[in-house]
């Protein structure tokens, strides 16, 4: 990876609930639920059992959900 390279941010579950306490943890984890029917895959990384949000892909499906996507919540 080089310096121009950016690490995406990812969170569990609790951090970002944390980080964005408008985003309860059992809202997040219903999301990750129901992730094939609504799209939320996308903001996913699995490392083993662990599941990590991609931050900018979480804002990026809401912005889309918002603008009347395909995959409501």
């Amino acid at each position: 990876m080089t310096n121009n390279e950016s690490v995406p941010s990812v969170l569990t579950v609790k951090l970002f609930s944390e980080k964005h306490p408008a985003f309860s943890q059992a809202s997040i984890r219903h999301l990750i639920f129901h992730a094939r029917s609504n799209g939320f895959e996308r903001c996913l990384r699995r490392a083993g059992r662990k599941i990590l949000i991609l931050e900018s892909e979480f804002f990026a499906w809401l912005n889309d959900q918002k603008l009347g996507g395909s995959h409501a919540a």
